[in-house]
């Protein structure tokens, strides 16, 4: 008996050690998530998950996998919250954005991948483009538009700003709260993983890569934490949060992605424009210090540079303006009518007007003359002339003389004197006036007999039938003494020191 009390008395204490269980019996032990049909109390429901049935694997690990899933990004199919979901694109297109042509993506956090489209938003400016859930006009966080323009609030699956994290709802119970606040495990810092946790490193310490609530430290884990300016839940680069878990945006002045340059700043008039492509002539911003102008950005108007209307252009070069579609006035030079304010030009080759002439209806119906010109009605109808007192005041090429249909006012008309005086069918037939685009080969030189002859046998065109047997004559300018042939330029009418 002494022996055997002896025995008793010498049994091993288990109390105080840390018993591991053995998977399979059906109980939940030691660091067991689960065991046969002991889940610890846990459902699909307190998991986050929509209703189900859990089970148990043959290690004692919970597996989820015939719980529903909770609708959300990723799914496939397009949620109110999201702007897309894998090839969900809700009827979305480039084109529907304003981004023009191309094909329209969608990234992994459920918003629209506008990298194939023609058109690059542009985050800040004011307007809301392509992907952008908002646009503030600045690409500062935590002003409820972020730095990528997505509406920074609680339950939108980023943790921005002061969100200890954010899990895609407001739901409480599934380890972050309604208000974007981590729930901590009681146990957590325990030094034991329990349910719930998924580290436990013995303290409460962050950034020690376990959390204060026992959650896994790291980018990609889709907490904000740490340093961190975002986390997407993944390490892809170019999606709006890098691998490094920092905001990828134009302006941050970190060169990331397809951008050419990244200066860190909102000018666009710098070397490096907002939409971080290097500044060059034809990207439509005036490259400030370098640029006069690029393509419709142009800092002045046809009318600031003396034209009557018109648009004014940039130089292919972004050097200059180009003025080629501005409209000309009343008396100026022109090729065709669409160059003239008025719509009509008397040019060289039709009219014989040396260096064209810009005119207008300015009759009943038409548009008063603009310039220093008058109205006259002339066999073709009503037009404005260049009025003048002397040929000075006339361009070269032109006379200061009577209007020969009015008979009352001076205006400038056609009197080239040489082949310089017509640009544009370098021929001039001193005997008109005129310009022509071919030689004269008229006889009748000024003084010659030209009564009765059809057509006019004068060089000139013209004709004095009120001397016996005609006369060929025709106008000269008093001023330079040019006068056709071997005629003498003579003054016959006191009111106009150039007719002769």
């Amino acid at each position: 008996m002494g022996a055997l009390a002896a025995m008793v008395s010498c049994q091993f204490d288990t109390g105080g050690l840390l018993w591991p269980g053995f998977c399979g019996n059906g109980v939940v032990e030691g660091q067991e998530a689960c065991d046969g049909a002991d889940f610890r109390g846990e459902t699909c429901e307190s998991l986050g998950m929509s209703p189900g049935a859990l089970s148990c694997t043959s290690t004692c690990t919970l597996d989820t996998s015939g719980c529903a899933v909770t609708p959300g990004c990723g799914d496939g199919v397009r949620q109110a919250e999201e702007q897309c979901d894998g090839a969900d694109l809700g009827g979305a297109t480039c084109g529907s954005l304003g981004l023009g042509s191309g094909s329209l993506g969608c990234t992994g956090g459920c918003t629209y991948d506008t990298s194939g489209c023609a058109v690059q938003p542009v985050c800040g400016n004011g307007q809301v483009e392509g992907s952008e859930q908002c646009d503030d006009g600045n690409t500062q966080a935590c002003d409820g538009c972020s730095a990528t323009c997505q509406r920074e609030t609680c339950g939108n699956g980023r943790p921005e700003c002061d969100e200890q994290c954010d899990d895609g709802n407001v739901l409480a119970g599934d380890g972050c709260d309604p208000d974007c606040v981590i729930e901590i495990p009681a146990s957590c810092g325990d030094g034991n993983q329990d349910a719930g946790e998924e580290c436990d490193d013995g303290n409460n310490d962050p950034c020690d890569g376990c959390s204060a609530s026992c959650l896994l430290e790291g980018c990609g884990n889709g907490r904000q934490e740490c340093g961190e300016e975002c986390d997407d839940g993944d390490n892809d680069a170019c999606d709006g949060c890098s691998a490094t878990c920092q905001v990828e945006s134009c302006g941050n002045g970190r060169l990331e992605c397809d951008e050419e340059c990244d200066d860190g700043n909102s000018d666009p008039t710098d070397a490096c424009t907002n939409s971080c492509e290097a500044a060059h002539c034809g990207d439509g911003v005036i490259w400030a210090g370098v640029e006069l102008c690029d393509s419709a950005s142009v800092p002045s108007t046809c009318q600031d540079q003396g034209f009557p209307s018109g648009q004014m252009g940039c130089a292919s070069d972004c050097l200059s303006l180009d003025s080629s579609q501005c409209k000309r006035w009343d008396g100026d030079p022109c090729t065709s009518d669409g160059q003239c304010d008025g719509g009509i030009c008397f040019d060289e080759f039709v009219s014989g007007w040396p260096g064209g002439f810009c005119t207008r209806d300015c009759g009943s119906g038409g548009t008063p003359c603009a310039g220093p010109t008058s109205c006259i009605v002339a066999g073709i109808g009503p037009r404005c002339y260049e009025r003048c007192a002397t040929s000075s005041e006339c361009r070269p090429g032109y006379l200061c003389r009577l209007d020969p249909f009015e008979g009352v006012q001076l205006v400038c008309r056609p009197l080239c004197e040489n082949n310089s005086n017509c640009p544009d069918t370098g021929i001039c037939n001193p005997w008109t006036g005129r310009c022509n685009s071919v030689a004269n080969t008229s006889d009748g030189n000024n003084g010659a007999a030209c009564g009765g002859t059809d057509p006019p046998y004068c060089k000139s065109e013209m004709c004095g039938t009120n001397l016996p047997n005609g006369y060929c004559f025709s106008y000269c300018n008093t001023m330079t003494g040019f006068c056709p042939g071997d005629g003498v330029c003579v003054a016959t009418q006191a009111a106009d020191g150039d007719l002769g």
